[in-house]
């Protein structure tokens, strides 16, 4: 779930900025319990063409 949301995030950065290359931070809040789990989001945008990789709890390529 985490993934897709990821995905449709960095669409909707990526269609509002110029550039979207940089390394992102945020966190994301557990249903169950009261804590967050901190995420990094590292992109590389060349043209329409937009790279990545995040990390947290689990990491994945974007």
């Amino acid at each position: 779930m985490n993934k897709v949301i990821a995905v449709v995030v960095l669409s909707v950065a990526a269609a509002m900025a110029g550039d979207v290359t940089g390394t992102w931070t945020g966190t994301f809040k557990v249903s169950s319990g009261d804590h967050t789990i901190p995420q990094v989001i590292v992109l590389k945008q060349d043209g329409n063409k937009l790279t990545g990789s995040a990390s947290g709890r689990r990491s994945f390529d974007v």
